[in-house]
């Protein structure tokens, strides 16, 4: 098992990068969720797949913002798909669904 607490996988397939995270989304998965969209261009259609994400703390929310900032800003296209009940209401209480497409 990673000492990150995530698997976080990447896929590029014609200007749209999808990132599955599997497991916690916390401090311990910055580089390795980084890294998993570094050097793609900002112009991409970015997806988030949190469907196998069991937990979610504030430096994970930070993490979705980092990506944001990178994706644009307010101009990013990122949506945070597959999100299980429990995730939702974390990205919901953060207001997410204003900064982020979700589904």
């Amino acid at each position: 098992m990673p000492t990150t607490g995530a698997i976080i996988e990447s896929v590029d397939e014609n200007d749209v990068l999808t990132i599955y995270i599997k497991g916690a989304l916390r401090f311990k998965a910055y580089a390795d969720f980084k890294e998993a969209y570094q050097g793609v261009s900002k112009d991409y259609t970015f997806i988030v797949d949190l469907g196998e994400v069991e937990m979610v703390d504030s430096s994970g929310l930070g993490m979705l913002m980092t990506l944001r900032e990178y994706a644009g800003g307010e101009s990013a296209n990122i949506t945070l798909a597959n999100c299980r009940p429990v995730i939702k209401s974390i990205l919901i209480s953060a207001r997410f669904q204003d900064l982020f497409k979700m589904h």
